[in-house]
């Protein structure tokens, strides 16, 4: 008999597909979340917000219930849209997972042609903005295993290590801190995390309080800053100068005997570029061992 409703509708659909093209339309229609998230995108209200450094300050948006989860795998990312239907928007990674009931947090850094941060600075408390997801590429699954999808030719591959170096340049810190929180806080997870978080000046370093603290309760992760320029009379301890093959090998410990299996790379574009360059060319890392989101 033909299906009668639209939930059956979805099933014979889904059981038509192929694998490859399951994961895609899953994505698509958010299938995969088993929370408050939808790909279609719903409206959620600004429930407080608070400077973290120089134009960036932390958003966090009510969720329907103070019960209800974000649903939102590790690793991923969610999408606050322009009002008007225009489908407009960006992709941010929330620094808070579904440990948090009831709201999540995103730390967003204002630029001045910035149409979607300046979008947020302008929420005022009580508001709404419209937000979908998940959407991502890789997932952590917990204890050193990552799954990483290519969406060009629909294949998954799993990579499992014991060490993983992450290199983040501005706001790329957030799903390097999702990552690293999440697995600070599971029993019996063992990856050794190491983080090289890089910034124009002291006063662009986002998350260093909450990185600092994590660096002291969790002894896997291992959190190094540095900067472009230092103001006179400025008492910052961390590296000086741009991301260098020095910088980076001292961070991550590529000189010492647990050199990491994995690197994920998130920050502005010439960041990206720069930073993979210097991993591949001078540091001997395979394409394969190298993540950007």
């Amino acid at each position: 008999h033909p299906p009668t409703n639209f939930s059956a509708s979805l099933l014979l659909f889904r059981s038509c597909l192929s694998s490859r093209a399951m994961s895609f339309f899953s994505r698509l229609l958010g299938f995969g979340s088993k929370g408050s998230l939808s790909s279609y995108g719903k409206a959620y209200k600004l429930a407080s917000r608070a400077p973290v450094a120089r134009a960036t300050h932390r958003f966090t948006f009510a969720l329907e219930t103070p019960e209800t989860v974000l649903g939102l795998p590790v690793g991923h990312h969610l999408e606050v849209r322009l009002p008007g239907g225009s489908g407009a928007g960006r992709a941010y990674t929330p620094v808070s997972g579904d440990s948090k009931l009831g709201s999540f947090d995103l730390v967003v850094k204002v630029y001045p042609n910035g149409q979607v941060g300046n979008y947020l600075d302008s929420l005022q408390v009580g508001e709404t903005a419209e937000v979908a997801g998940p959407f991502g590429e890789i997932t952590y699954k917990g204890n050193g295993t990552f799954q990483i999808e290519d969406t060009f030719s629909g294949t998954s591959r799993t990579v499992s290590c014991s060490n993983v170096g992450m290199v983040a340049g501005g706001t790329g810190i957030t799903p390097m801190y999702q990552i690293a929180e999440y697995s600070a806080t599971q029993a019996g997870d063992h990856l050794e995390m190491s983080l090289l978080f890089a910034n124009r000046s002291p006063e662009d370093v986002m998350l260093k309080e909450e990185l600092d603290a994590l660096s002291e309760s969790c002894s896997r992760f291992r959190a190094a800053y540095s900067v472009d320029e230092v103001p006179a009379n400025s008492n910052w301890s961390g590296e000086t100068g741009r991301v260098s093959k020095e910088i980076l090998s001292k961070a991550l410990g590529l000189d010492g005997p647990k050199k990491p299996e994995l690197i994920l790379i998130c920050g502005p574009s010439g960041f990206h570029q720069a930073v993979k360059k210097m991993l591949m060319e001078e540091l001997n890392f395979s394409k394969d061992a190298i993540f950007e989101f």
